[in-house]
């Protein structure tokens, strides 16, 4: 035992023996260093892709078409009650979409409304007539812009996010189920 602890202060009386150790805590603490490092860069990075709420906003606004009386949804004109998911077609049209959203983001919406249904319409006779009906019909919100993003989502320079709705059709006295396809882009 003596021997053993008289050769290890040898060890450490030299130099060369000395800066050995020296060396291996200096790359001991560099290593250490790098590592709280990383995992600080790690967990930032996660926090915020956590708390990022850029599509959070974006989604309220297409959600704020379809359930808000003053956008898209139907609004029954005796009690004034707004059905949300009930697509008013009077409604549908790029000059009452460039109304109802007011925004200050920069964003190109596109909005497709499908649907094929039965619907039972009056004739000229005041009869009821079952009825094939077909609705097909896209709008924009700031058209030029949309052409403009559309080609520079591949690069991500602008980010696409893109919704699709089951609805029900409100067109005159007829309701037929359908499919209200958005589409977003906004820019980075």
């Amino acid at each position: 035992m003596k021997i053993r602890k008289i050769a290890r202060m040898r060890m450490f009386n030299s130099r060369k023996a000395f800066m050995a150790e020296v060396a291996f805590w200096i790359i001991r603490i560099l290593v250490l260093a790098l590592s709280i490092v990383a995992l600080v860069a790690m967990k930032n990075s996660a926090i915020n892709n956590l708390t990022k709420t850029h599509d959070l906003e974006y989604k309220i606004i297409l959600n704020r078409m379809i359930y808000s009386p003053t956008a898209l949804a139907y609004v029954e004109p005796d009690t004034g009650r707004a059905y949300p998911g009930i697509i008013d077609m009077s409604k549908f049209n790029e000059e009452h979409l460039n109304e109802s959203l007011m925004t200050n983001a920069p964003l190109a919406l596109r909005m497709y409304l499908k649907g094929t249904g039965t619907a039972y319409i009056k004739d000229k006779a005041g009869k009821l007539k079952k009825d094939t009906v077909t609705i097909d019909k896209e709008i924009y919100y700031d058209k030029d812009q949309y052409d403009y993003m559309l080609p520079l989502t591949a690069f991500q320079q602008y980010k696409r996010i893109n919704d699709t709705r089951l609805v029900v059709i409100q067109d005159g006295n007829y309701r037929i189920p359908g499919f209200l396809y958005m589409e977003m882009i906004i820019g980075s």
